[in-house]
């Protein structure tokens, strides 16, 4: 019972609530509340504290697996790898951007942070059009699965559809962290109706490492990393490269240049998406 207030008080909170904001509000001071409220934040957060302390204490395998915003989380112990989803600058996303929000509003971008020994990676976090942050009413991110050379975990955004539909849309990422090349790769994007009642979990066990490449089984892809935000679709079974198809226009015909058909990368097959890298820090001793 000793963290039974605090985990209620995680799990309702690690959620991060968006609401309208001008810029006048966004960067004015923030109101200091009253004495009350700056008590019981304190209290909260000592709690979270002691509760993290004793997290980063146990087994890898037995450590809680949910990411709090804005906090870093140990991943693995022997690797002294450590992850986190943070706020970070708040950008303009232009009016009609996305159909619940008639104007234009601000909103930070998220940036996920990996630390590993004493240099901290940072990478952008953008919505499936790779241009503006998601405006998300909740929040939410997780570890699905480590191994030695990868990690695989999603992020969560609740969306406000109710214009479409009676009921919040969350759109879950499933992202791929190579340990080898310090590399994130997006593998899927999903609305959480396509789990079909079935938990976020059903991840865990979707990957499959094949010698120097892997096999993800939920989009019946492999792929294979060729340097730090490089990566390939290759052929599952052979892992060599996946063969170009020919490129077609508008009409269905060929593309030709030089007199030579131009090939590509099949457009109805899986489409790596890299996130972008920002510059990295190093841990001052």
């Amino acid at each position: 019972m000793k963290y039974f207030v605090l985990f209620y008080f995680l799990i309702s909170t690690q959620f991060i609530h968006a609401s309208d904001r001008n810029d006048e509000i966004l960067f004015s001071k923030s109101d200091p509340g009253n004495l009350l409220d700056r008590d019981a934040n304190e209290r909260y957060h000592d709690q979270f504290i002691d509760f993290k302390t004793t997290q980063n204490n146990l087994p890898d395998i037995k450590r809680n697996k949910s990411l709090f915003s804005n906090q870093y989380w140990l991943v693995n112990k022997k690797q002294d790898l450590w992850i986190g989803v943070f706020d970070g600058k708040y950008v303009k996303i232009p009016a009609g951007t996305y159909v619940n929000i008639p104007g234009e509003t601000l909103f930070p971008e998220s940036i996920i942070r990996i630390k590993r020994g004493g240099k901290i990676s940072q990478f952008l976090l953008l919505n499936s059009n790779c241009t503006y942050p998601s405006v998300c009413v909740n929040r939410r991110y997780g570890i699905l699965f480590d191994a030695h050379d990868y990690m695989v975990f999603y992020t969560g955004c609740a969306r406000d559809d109710r214009l479409a539909s009676k009921k919040l849309s969350v759109f879950y990422n499933i992202l791929f962290y190579s340990k080898t090349f310090d590399t994130i790769l997006r593998l899927d994007e999903f609305p959480d109706s396509a789990l079909q009642g079935e938990s976020i979990n059903v991840f865990k066990t979707s990957i499959e490492t094949v010698k120097d490449y892997y096999i993800d089984y939920s989009i019946e892809s492999a792929f294979k990393f060729t340097g730090p935000d490089q990566v390939i679709v290759v052929d599952e079974k052979t892992g060599k490269p996946q063969e170009k198809v020919q490129e077609t226009d508008d009409n269905g015909n060929p593309v030709m240049k030089n007199g030579e058909p131009v090939m590509i990368d099949d457009p109805d097959g899986f489409q790596p998406v890299i996130l972008k890298r920002l510059p990295e820090v190093t841990i001052a001793n």
